[in-house]
């Protein structure tokens, strides 16, 4: 019996090694999964606040180029939510969603002025007229503008292990169509 439990306590002894370094394995793996996992949860909050922000200033857009008139109440809605701009963009976008918004202030000015009853009908009215007519093409165009703008930091990238033609190897994920 005695030599059993010598066997024992020297193969517990000759596997200490191995097992601590497995064991060491195990936990760098899972804190690894746990630095990915965080990083992409970041990301994905960034993303959010981001979108945020381009939908505010999709939403500016629209109702100006739906309704050809903005509110003060629209305005300021879109300037709290673009107040983080700065933090969340480069510079070219937060001066990009400035420039939106002094030409929205500038628009819903002109807007006012063609509403008053007072203007009178002619030359100053239709140059006001036409100025509202170019303000607002130049607003329609600015949603492909801003698209162009905020896609590179609302596109996701795929992950690196993903293979654009995985799902080809699996033959019943795509059936082909017999005509």
């Amino acid at each position: 019996m005695a030599s059993v439990g010598g066997f024992c306590v020297e193969a517990m002894n000759v596997l200490d090694g191995p097992i601590t370094l497995i064991i060491a394995g195990i936990v760098a793996y899972i804190a690894w999964q746990q630095h990915i996992i965080n990083r992409e949860k970041l990301r994905l909050e960034l993303f959010d606040r981001r979108f945020a922000v381009y939908n505010a200033l999709k939403e500016l857009l629209q109702t100006i180029t739906r309704s050809a008139s903005v509110s003060v109440e629209d305005l300021n809605q879109f300037k709290i939510a673009a107040s983080d701009a700065e933090f969340l963009f480069d510079d070219e976008i937060a001066l990009y969603l400035k420039r939106v918004f002094d030409n929205a202030v500038d628009f819903n000015c002109v807007k006012k002025e063609l509403d008053n009853p007072n203007l009178a009908v002619g030359g100053e009215r239709t140059s006001k007229s036409a100025e509202v007519g170019v303000m607002l093409k130049h607003f329609g165009a600015e949603i492909d503008v801003a698209k162009h703008l905020f896609g590179q930091y609302l596109r996701f990238r795929l992950p690196r292990k993903w293979n654009k033609k995985s799902h080809l190897k699996d033959p019943h994920s795509l059936r082909k169509v017999k005509r």
